[in-house]
């Protein structure tokens, strides 16, 4: 009976002195945590200050630095496991359970701030990473899954490597849309070809509207009624679509506009028309030229007018050009580039051109051709 109390005291011990033990390893952890945790919000702080460094705020609300400091207090720890002999395989892979986990998470915590600073700046300075960044997502926890499998085995990493190598066709043919939607992403972002915020439009899919999300395998675009169409990203390498970016980065637009002239009022100039023209310092010099007609007086005035006009580019062409005689009569086309990018000013604009070739028409005895409602073709 004797006996049996004294093992029994020393079993007590023996797990007293466990216990203490693993609470002043725990407390020698979380003091490292907490130090690391001091240093690391200390470093931050100064950074975050500096606008320079803005990617750190985000890294901060993604829990990068939060999860590292956990990470710390887990490698201290772990120096102590070596006191713990008969149970340090199964400590062993707890904690490289908690390594692996821990390390995909502060990678992909990691990216998702990269990410997240990315969408933060002007949408003239972004760049469509997101799908880069979806696609490093998968390959990071791949990689920890394949060598956490490897540890669990005591199997050479390289071995499980090359032994998925041999299932490469299936996983091709899994991840086809991935590896596709990656591989599209990678072209968009190294030619420069879109990026959020961007003025698209797509025919062969009825897209016409800015693009507010690019991911792995999506381009999220609103349309101007305000609708939203998902285009998969692949399809950009395979169908033709318009970017209107440049339009604003080269502070032009192109106008390109026809009317067409009632063929029976072209003809040579008489008095009637020098008298209304004679005042018309554009063309006035032209007037005494002998056989010009009325129809080329106005493209001289056309021409000299839109040269006059602080909204046409002067250093672009500048062309107004007959087009092939048709059954309504001739056409007449203006090619200039304005300086105006923004689309409402610029419709206006177009349109007061216009409205001023027409109001002038009468001052050269030219009519527009028109049809009637009844659809019978008739020049006024």
């Amino acid at each position: 009976m004797k006996n049996i109390t004294i093992s029994f005291n020393d079993i007590s011990i023996d797990i007293f002195r466990y216990i203490m033990i693993i609470i002043s390893i725990i407390l020698i952890g979380f003091i490292a945590k907490v130090i690391s945790s001091k240093i690391i919000a200390k470093l931050i702080n100064n950074k975050i200050k500096n606008e320079k460094y803005r990617w750190y705020e985000f890294a901060r609300r993604r829990k990068v630095f939060k999860r590292t400091s956990y990470i710390i207090m887990a490698l201290v720890i772990y120096q102590f496991v070596f006191l713990f002999k008969p149970y340090d395989n199964i400590i062993n892979t707890v904690f490289m359970i908690f390594f692996f986990a821990y390390g995909a998470l502060i990678i992909d915590s990691t990216l998702s701030s990269i990410n997240d600073f990315n969408e933060a700046l002007p949408l003239d300075k972004r760049k469509p990473i997101k799908g880069g960044i979806q696609v490093l997502k998968i390959i990071t926890y791949i990689i920890f899954i394949i060598s956490f499998i490897a540890y669990l085995l005591k199997i050479d990493t390289l071995a499980i490597i090359g032994g998925i190598g041999a299932f490469t066709a299936i996983l091709t043919l899994v991840f086809k849309d991935t590896i596709t939607g990656f591989v599209s992403g990678l072209q968009i972002i190294y030619n420069d070809l879109m990026k959020i915020g961007d003025f698209i439009e797509m025919p062969k899919h009825n897209v016409l509207g800015t693009v507010v999300d690019i991911s792995l395998h999506n381009v999220k675009i609103k349309n101007l009624n305000n609708s939203v169409t998902y285009v998969p990203t692949h399809l950009f390498m395979i169908d033709a679509f318009k970017n209107y970016r440049y339009i604003k980065e080269s502070g032009l637009r192109f106008i390109q506009k026809s009317f067409t002239i009632n063929a029976n009022s072209i003809k040579i100039i008489n008095s009637n028309i020098k008298n209304k023209l004679k005042e018309n310092k554009h063309i006035k010099e032209y007037l005494n030229k002998k056989d010009i007609t009325n129809i080329e007086l106005l493209r001289i005035y056309i021409q000299a007018y839109l040269r006059e006009n602080d909204n046409i580019s002067k250093d672009n062409t500048i062309m107004i050009k007959e087009l092939g005689h048709t059954q309504l009569g001739l056409p007449i086309e203006i090619r200039a580039y304005s300086n105006i990018v923004d689309l409402i000013e610029f419709e206006k604009f177009q349109a007061q051109i216009l409205d001023h070739i027409y109001g002038i028409l009468p001052s050269f005895d030219l009519s527009l051709s028109q049809i009637k409602s009844d659809n019978i073709e008739r020049n006024m």
